[in-house]
């Protein structure tokens, strides 16, 4: 772990663990001997989706009344809110399963709900806002009879559609996407997934490679099939970088999937296919950051291979003391579009990003002629010199940054 973050900070990061080593507990320990600042402590926390882990790791370590009460009962609201939410989702989860399974439809249980069941093995200590599913395309037109039939309706851009669709409907609602939406009137959401890229992201997924890794597991005791944990591993990463790394929890995932299978994890299969699935640049820097603030154990070797080159190579590492004090994600101390740039892998990826950055035609395209005027047009046609001008003073600042350290470590 970082060694040169504040108490409170290095106390988050202690507490960020599904399980804690005998070394991390004296860790813990000894941070709540030294005076904390409680409010910045639990803020941050529930920035970073880790509130109910804080509680559930503070309540094994602080065996001295060192957590102020009323702070105390504010985590344990935060863990039990958790707790009644998700075991609720899972309830749900079940039923869908049961009648997926009832009509012989294979799924996958994909991120919070397949990791709090298999992983954490805690309903409480990872929060979930939805469950996400993978299914094979041609069953999406009977999975969404089955959801229908539940009581749920589907969500295409705030339009709620009660009746049960085709999958060629569906489809053709989601031309460019990659899940449909399902919701109920208790408030649970389901991203049912026929495939894990889009057009957007410009990642590459072998879905044939994670059917036939997949396993059989149990969720809500119902039989489903599951990642294979490297592939899990390799999808986490790439999940956290479509993320910009943000909240804390998308690294706590990856932390927790690779203690509990770091003897079953192929670390040759995740380099091989970090570049098969144009995901090198995404899957360095979430275990970089994995590594570097929870002291995951990764191979130096596997970040040596996939590390990307030059500048690309530069963006997080010396901005990795900050992450816990983003509001938001990574990118406020950087040029958000400069790092959703060194995020792809192709030249040609990244020419596609830069161009998304701008205005979109279609929004020119909307502004009718009466509505025309010169202020919209120039906005738009000065918006790339003022995006690259925020770009430049970003690469000066970090290439300040790099210099500033470097002198450090050279004393």
């Amino acid at each position: 772990m970082l060694i040169n973050l504040p108490n409170e900070a290095q106390l988050l990061l202690c507490c960020a663990f599904s399980e804690m080593d005998e070394e991390t507990t004296r860790e813990a320990k000894s941070l709540l001997e030294n005076p904390l600042d409680w409010p910045m402590v639990l803020e941050v926390a529930r920035g970073q989706g880790i509130s109910a882990i804080l509680y559930r790791n503070l309540k094994r370590v602080d065996d001295g009344g060192k957590v102020p009460e009323v702070y105390f009962k504010d985590l344990q609201m935060s863990y039990f809110r958790t707790a009644i939410y998700n075991i609720q989702l899972r309830e749900a989860a079940g039923e869908v399963l049961k009648a997926l399974e009832s009509r012989g439809i294979k799924v996958i249980v994909l991120k919070g709900l397949a990791l709090s069941e298999t992983v954490y093995k805690n309903v409480a200590v990872r929060p979930m806002s939805d469950v996400d599913l993978l299914v094979h395309k041609q069953d999406i037109g009977a999975v969404s009879e089955i959801f229908f039939r539940s009581g749920y309706v589907y969500n295409f851009k705030d339009k709620l559609f009660g009746n049960a669709l085709s999958t060629e409907e569906i489809l053709s609602f989601t031309r460019s996407g990659n899940a449909i939406n399902f919701q109920s009137d208790k408030g649970h959401t389901f991203d049912v997934h026929w495939e894990l890229t889009s057009l957007q992201d410009r990642f590459k997924i072998d879905l044939e490679e994670i059917w036939a890794n997949s396993v059989p597991g149990k969720i809500a005791g119902i039989d489903v099939l599951l990642m294979s944990p490297t592939d899990q591993l390799l999808y986490l990463c790439i999940n956290a970088a479509r993320n910009l790394y943000f909240p804390l929890t998308c690294l706590c995932d990856i932390t927790a999937v690779i203690k509990l299978y770091e003897r079953q994890i192929n670390w040759d299969y995740i380099t091989k296919n970090a570049s098969k699935w144009l995901a090198k640049n995404a899957a360095y820097y979430a275990l970089f950051l994995t590594k570097h603030l929870l002291g995951a154990s990764i191979p130096e070797s596997v970040l040596d291979e996939i590390s990307p080159k030059g500048f690309t190579g530069l963006v997080f590492k010396f901005g990795k003391e900050d992450i816990l004090y983003r509001k938001n994600n990574l990118m406020e101390g950087t040029c958000l579009p400069l790092i959703r740039l060194v995020l792809r892998d192709r030249f040609r990826d990244r020419v596609t990003v830069f161009l998304s950055i701008f205005t979109s035609w279609s929004s020119l395209v909307k502004i009718s002629c009466s509505q025309m005027s010169k202020i919209p047009i120039i906005r738009w046609l000065i918006n790339p010199f003022r995006l690259l001008i925020k770009g430049i003073i970003a690469l000066l600042l970090l290439l300040w940054r790099v210099t500033v350290k470097q002198k450090e470590l050279a004393r």
